[in-house]
């Protein structure tokens, strides 16, 4: 994968990781919400920040 790819990427997951915080942050300041959705929210999110180092390491290897 190119560079320009994975800065592509790169930035879609970022905006996946963005929405999803600011929708468990709602979650959780609204006090209405089921436990295991709240938790399958934070384990995606986790996941998107472990991919996006990933890809961040990539794009440094490249660079270097």
């Amino acid at each position: 994968m190119t560079k320009e790819k994975l800065v592509h990427h790169l930035e879609h997951l970022r905006e996946k990781h963005s929405k999803l915080d600011n929708d468990i942050d709602h979650m959780e300041a609204s006090g209405h919400f089921v436990d295991d959705e709240l938790n399958n929210m934070k384990r995606q999110r986790l996941a998107l920040r472990d991919e996006m180092e990933t890809i961040n390491q990539k794009i440094s290897a490249l660079a270097g």
